[in-house]
């Protein structure tokens, strides 16, 4: 997970930090709510980072408010594939 956003160079490191733990949370909730293994979070990293890293651009710091719109993004994708 380090790596996720090793390569943000536009991100200070308290901002990384707080990437870091909203993309933890993040998982930790697609894993408990939606029943995603290791294995499919583990391809959708970039859907996660993508949704953090633009909300985090925005302005948000808030890590409740990013880790909870990284979760809408991604059930959001996966609904989308199923169509």
């Amino acid at each position: 997970m380090s790596r996720i956003f090793c390569d943000t160079e536009l991100v200070e490191s308290s901002g990384l930090a707080l990437l870091r733990t909203a993309y933890e949370s993040a998982r930790d909730a697609l894993q408990s709510e939606a029943a995603l293994t290791d294995t499919d979070l583990d391809a959708l990293t970039d859907v996660m980072a993508d949704a953090l890293l633009s909300l985090y651009r925005a302005g948000q710091v808030d890590e409740t408010r990013l880790s909870n719109y990284a979760v809408a993004k991604t059930l959001r994708h996966l609904n989308a594939g199923q169509r």
